[in-house]
């Protein structure tokens, strides 16, 4: 069980990195550039990927601190897990579907276009 928990502990800190990665080019590109604003939010595309880096260093820190108290461990990662559910149901009952329209396009966020 021990194995398992901690399997699950290293794939979700993995993941939090990825994501804070993935927005941190972003972070440092003008933000007057950035796109549309956020339709659940109301925050523009910056801010709101400021808010979301903050969020998860914050869980990171939270899982490093804690990291001989697995329950507070979970609850931290199940926290943030619900707080990336509860936006993209708020994102489905507004009837936007895929990512969210103010992220732009792929070609866009990677400079291809």
């Amino acid at each position: 069980m021990a194995v398992l928990r901690s399997c699950a502990l290293v794939s979700s800190v993995l993941i939090i990195i990825a994501g804070v990665a993935g927005k941190l080019p972003g972070l440092f590109q003008n933000p007057h550039a950035a796109g549309g604003v956020d339709p659940i939010l109301f925050l523009s595309e910056a801010r709101r990927d400021e808010l979301a880096v903050a969020l998860e260093l914050t869980i990171l820190v939270c899982l490093w601190l804690l990291r001989s108290k697995p329950v507070q461990q979970a609850w931290w990662v199940a926290t943030l897990g619900g707080m990336f559910a509860l936006y993209h149901a708020a994102l489905a009952i507004a009837n936007i579907h895929g990512p969210c329209p103010c992220l732009g396009t792929a070609g866009q966020v990677f400079g291809l276009s």
